[in-house]
């Protein structure tokens, strides 16, 4: 069973609260880990955990502008914000990160 399987048998479980504490641990071993940050994201927002939610967006953001920036990678940062707009839900919590991230991606054009 891959990490996707198990993580979406928890959630069909109903297991929100340990889906997100596995998470939390996957990511504190490997901050670089973008698709499990954005899972716990997922995670925060099924159980609306605005709060959390965006700060885990904030932490996508912040990363992938690292990675670009430090290691010189390439990171499609268009791509990721196209990807939360359409799986977050459109919501007063989750605009103002929304529009930072808009922000963010601005200056990550300029600057290149």
């Amino acid at each position: 069973m891959s990490w996707s399987e198990y993580l979406g048998l928890l959630l069909e479980r109903g297991k929100k609260e340990e889906l997100a504490e596995i998470l939390k641990n996957v990511i504190a071993a490997d901050p670089y880990d973008l698709k499990m940050r954005f899972s716990l994201v997922m995670a925060h927002l099924e159980e609306e955990r605005y709060d959390k939610a965006a700060f885990q967006l904030r932490e996508i953001g912040r990363t992938a502008r690292s990675l670009a920036d430090e290691h010189r990678l390439r990171v499609d940062l268009a791509g990721i914000l196209k990807t939360i707009r359409e799986k977050v839900p459109n919501k007063p919590e989750t605009a103002a990160v929304l529009k930072e991230l808009e922000e963010m991606l601005r200056s990550q054009k300029n600057g290149s």
